[in-house]
């Protein structure tokens, strides 16, 4: 049987209910007081996951047979994919040297840039910086939160 659309789905379903899962037990080591809401937003994620998999199986079982006639990715689309991640990455990666939000600006910039380059070059920068003044009031003044910081900011 070649890997079809619905199998795919019932692969993908049973991951999201392990991943969600996995999350739910790692929040077991949260202290009691905050320990709820990572529960109750993973519960959320299994019960969705199991749904999308119940689904899943079920459409597998009415269409065994059929073989996958749906259109593949191309190469620029997986190139695309691997940037992103690779992007994702990086930015990840060094925030805590460079800092958070030096990072946040230039990730939400170039990636701004990179999803849609057709609009003036001033609109990335102004949405970037906007975000960066966002998440500045919101995390580091409004909720104390200590986001990294790096050799830069």
């Amino acid at each position: 049987m070649l890997m079809n659309k619905y199998f795919k789905d019932v692969m993908g379903g049973v991951a999201f209910v392990v991943l969600f899962g996995a999350f739910f037990a790692m929040g077991t080591g949260f202290p009691e007081e905050v320990r709820t809401y990572p529960w109750v937003i993973c519960g959320i994620g299994m019960l969705f996951s199991g749904i999308l998999l119940i689904r899943s199986v079920a459409a597998l079982q009415r269409h065994r047979d059929e073989e996958d006639t749906g259109a593949h990715m191309s190469h620029s689309q997986m190139a695309s994919i691997g940037l992103t991640l690779a992007a994702t990455t990086a930015y990840v990666a060094l925030t805590s040297v460079v800092g958070y939000f030096v990072m946040t600006f230039l990730f939400v910039t170039g990636f701004s840039y990179y999803l849609d380059p057709r609009q003036k070059k001033i609109f990335y920068i102004l949405v970037g910086l906007i975000m960066d003044v966002v998440l500045y009031f919101a995390f580091d003044q409004f909720l104390n939160v200590n986001l990294p910081r790096g050799f830069l900011f």
